[in-house]
């Protein structure tokens, strides 16, 4: 018998899922406009997102917000 319980953690654990699947899109895209390694965008994605989501009071945007800063530290650089 499923309770209310399963239910949540079933449902969270699809919008985990959901998540990862939208997050792993996002790397790929910022990886292809600025051609560079999924794997270098990814590892340089999680430092800054972890360095953001420690300061951040409001998290709705922070996925948004970490994806135009690695744009923009690479452009600066001359990457792209």
């Amino acid at each position: 018998m499923s309770t209310t319980a399963d239910t949540q953690r079933g449902a969270s654990a699809q919008r985990e899922a959901g998540e990862r699947r939208r997050l792993l899109r996002e790397i790929e895209a910022i990886a292809r406009d600025l051609q560079r390694p999924a794997d270098e965008i990814a590892a340089v994605y999680a430092a800054l997102y972890a360095e953001l989501r420690a300061r951040a009071r409001v998290v709705d945007f922070l996925l948004v917000l970490v994806a135009r800063k690695i744009r923009a530290r690479y452009r600066a650089r001359g990457a792209s």
